[in-house]
């Protein structure tokens, strides 16, 4: 799959994929930290630096993503 041969430090690992009758199940790395959500409730936003951070990640990984087909 598409998502198994991503290589990109902003695009979630996924090793495999498993499927039963009644699930199926993503093998992925582990991802610690929380969520961006939480991140935002907790400390009642981010700064202007902090989203530019977020939104330049999210770029790269869609430019990667892109650039693969």
């Amino acid at each position: 799959s598409l998502l198994r041969a991503m290589e990109h430090h902003n695009i979630l690992k996924m090793h495999a994929v498993y499927e039963t009758k009644n699930a199926i199940y993503l093998i992925t790395d582990l991802l610690e930290g929380g969520n961006l959500l939480e991140r935002i409730n907790t400390c009642k936003g981010l700064t202007p630096w902090e989203i530019k951070q977020v939104m330049l990640g999210v770029a790269e990984g869609l430019a990667h993503m892109h650039g693969m087909g």
